[in-house]
């Protein structure tokens, strides 16, 4: 009886865990979080739009340096069909440049207010792809980030809270939401893969085995927004942060899943990237690699402490 009662014991157990990989996934959680992703994300890809406003023409354009023909043979799609869709292959003439940068102006703008949530965030991708698309060789390390983050939101009920949206509606504030937690489960599996790749990278790289990584960064003078060259006689200084940087992307992507050493994580994480930020020059990149590490931010919690900040 006791072999028996151990056996059934212990398919409860394998019961139990498998009911807990669908509650991983689907299991209800406040909104709060993913409508403030959704707010910074789409600042960021606004800012991303404008960016290209003052140079739109000089690379977009019929006579600019990437026109449609050069940019399909950089890409090898020169047999006439193309993989990477974009709606500035519509026309290479100016005034619809114009029109079409003004849509992706109206829609990235209209996801960071929250004004028709779900289909700007849809579309706020589509103008993101569409940029990307068409001069892929000038885009850089923010702009995969932005995509995946646009694309994880599309699910979620991003305009609960914090939007136009959530201030015209009569909907119940309180309301969870399965597809929030989905979204945030998505993203979370996503940035720990990038933070795997991220540091699997730097390992094979002698620069980062040897501890030189962090000082070649910071003799870019072209980028950088912080001189730190003038620690050169402290060598132990730029060794130190290089091996912080590995064994941080490291545990981001393995131990972040554990959740008593999580917060303190995050905050090593955010240390990190700011200083990456200034190092290279790469403030975008290291500002969006810091709110989508807020995906592991409980949702409760980051009601309370939202609900706590606005009331301040």
């Amino acid at each position: 009886m006791n072999v028996l009662a151990r056996q059934r014991q212990s398919w409860d157990t394998q019961f139990d865990r498998g009911a807990a990989w669908p509650e991983f996934w689907f299991a209800p959680v406040d909104p709060t979080l993913v409508c403030f992703l959704r707010a910074v994300v789409g600042g960021i890809a606004f800012l991303f739009v404008v960016s290209h406003t003052a140079d739109l023409t000089r690379w977009f354009g019929r006579d600019g340096m990437l026109p449609i023909s050069l940019v399909q043979q950089l890409v090898g799609a020169d047999s006439g069909i193309v993989y990477r869709p974009s709606y500035f292959y519509l026309s290479q003439d100016s005034p619809i440049l114009c029109v079409l940068h003004l849509f992706g102006l109206a829609a990235t703008l209209a996801m960071a207010i929250g004004w028709k949530s779900r289909w700007s965030t849809i579309a706020s991708l589509a103008v993101v792809l569409s940029y990307i698309h068409r001069a892929p060789m000038i885009t850089g390390q923010m702009e995969p980030v932005l995509c995946f983050a646009l694309f994880y939101l599309c699910f979620a009920p991003t305009g609960k809270r914090i939007s136009v949206d959530a201030w015209r509606s009569k909907e119940d504030p309180t309301e969870s939401s399965w597809t929030a937690n989905f979204a945030l489960r998505l993203l979370q599996i996503h940035v720990a893969a990038l933070y795997l790749l991220m540091a699997t990278t730097q390992l094979a790289s002698t620069a980062w085995w040897q501890g030189d990584a962090v000082w070649w960064l910071s003799t870019y003078t072209e980028s950088r927004l912080l001189d730190l060259t003038g620690m050169l006689h402290r060598p132990f200084v730029f060794s130190f942060f290089t091996h912080l940087v590995v064994g941080v992307e490291l545990a981001m992507a393995i131990v972040i899943w554990l959740r008593p050493v999580r917060p303190f994580l995050l905050l090593l994480s955010t240390f990190v990237w700011m200083l990456l930020g200034l190092l290279t020059g790469l403030a975008g990149f290291a500002l969006l690699m810091v709110v989508v590490n807020l995906a592991f931010v409980p949702p409760s919690v980051f009601r309370v402490m939202w609900q706590g900040a606005s009331d301040q």
